[in-house]
């Protein structure tokens, strides 16, 4: 039994629960989400309207045009950012979560390895740095607003990718220690 692993899960397991109820409240309601698309519908119709009135080549018409698409175009971006926060804000919750799961079981299962001690201590602190780095990195940009702390998402992925090989080869190369 790995005991850094499982203390690391737990932690983040319990942040992940803990930041559960902010990042609900935080979600833009329902409201805010018909309003965009209420807006977005209209937008598309002025535009729609403005084409269909268009004789000739009248300036002002033209215009017209151009303002209505500006306005739809931003009230497409206003739609898609809506639903765009609540996925990412779930997303966030849902890799803390499983995240602090997979370092408590790695935690129970690299003391059975038949590795030498050192093996096991890399292949443990690789879990919790991966683990920490990637949800650390969505906490940061999802739900503080930190966007700049995303592009570090893919090293906390990369860390567990290769922990996970290094767990892979370790258990086909060596196996199990024998049951006392």
């Amino acid at each position: 039994m790995m005991k850094q692993n499982i203390i690391a899960g737990l932690l983040l397991f319990c942040l992940s629960i803990t930041l559960g109820p902010y990042m609900m409240r935080s979600l833009p309601n329902e409201e805010s989400q018909v309003a965009a698309r209420t807006e977005l519908r209209e937008a598309f119709a002025e535009l729609r309207a403005a084409q269909d009135a268009l004789e000739g080549d009248n300036v002002e018409q033209v215009a017209d045009i151009a303002n209505a698409a500006a306005r739809a175009a931003r009230a497409h971006v206003n739609n898609e950012f809506a639903g765009f926060r609540a996925d990412n804000i779930a997303f966030t919750h849902a890799h803390g979560n499983l995240q602090g799961m997979l370092n408590i079981l790695i935690g129970l299962f690299l003391g059975r390895l038949a590795v030498h001690a050192l093996a096991r201590q890399i292949i443990s602190w690789g879990f919790i740095a991966g683990a920490w780095v990637m949800s650390g990195s969505l906490f940061l940009g999802n739900m503080m607003g930190q966007f700049w702390a995303l592009q570090y998402m893919i090293w906390g992925g990369g860390i567990l990718i290769v922990s996970l090989i290094g767990l892979t080869l370790a258990v086909i190369i060596r196996g199990f220690r024998e049951a006392s």
